[in-house]
């Protein structure tokens, strides 16, 4: 079986080398924190949490309780 490649541009190739050289990290292991971060940053915004009439009851007591609505 073969390890997933991607093809990059040279210049990004040579800023994430740069980059990883600059903190002293292996370029694989760099690359593969980055994408991480970012794709973990991508799917935890896309998925909007359902919410309750039962949570925005107790979310609007609580508003009204602190002075913020009426």
């Amino acid at each position: 079986m073969f390890d997933p490649k991607l093809k990059l541009t040279r210049d990004l190739f040579d800023k994430l080398t740069a980059a990883a050289a600059q903190l002293g990290a292996p370029l694989e292991e760099f690359c593969a924190k980055v994408l991480e971060r970012e794709a973990d940053k991508v799917l935890g915004s896309s998925g909007k949490k359902e919410v309750s009439e039962a949570d925005v009851a107790k979310i609007t007591s609580k508003l009204k309780g602190l002075g913020y609505l009426e």
